[in-house]
């Protein structure tokens, strides 16, 4: 599958489009107008003058999740609590086995 999200111009000659609904595309169509949107707003296929040409100028990204111990993260929540138990057994009774240590981020997007 080809990555639309290098920022070079890919030549389209209709189809299903693989470009998040969300990024945001630059196009030209076979009449020579060329414009800028969401590649979810824009008619692919069924214009009289179809995409034929278009980049992602901004693609789209899902915001990350990630788990936290103190400044330790972790991109799964197995892995922060085996970090908890290794922590705890590495110092017993300094209370590091309490998942309730772990915190939950999301990140913002803009």
């Amino acid at each position: 599958m080809t990555d639309y999200n290098d920022g070079r111009w890919h030549g389209w000659n209709g189809g299903e489009c693989h470009v998040h609904p969300e990024s945001v595309v630059q196009w030209v169509n076979t009449a020579g107008i060329v414009g800028k949107m969401k590649a979810g707003a824009l008619s692919w296929n069924n214009d009289p003058h179809p995409v034929c040409a278009f980049r992602v100028v901004k693609a789209h990204r899902d915001p990350r999740t990630f788990w936290a111990v103190g400044r330790h993260l972790h991109d799964t929540l197995a892995d922060a609590e085996e970090f908890c138990d290794k922590l705890e057994a590495s110092h017993p009774g300094m209370g590091y086995g309490d998942k309730g240590r772990i915190v939950k981020l999301v990140e913002v997007m803009e």
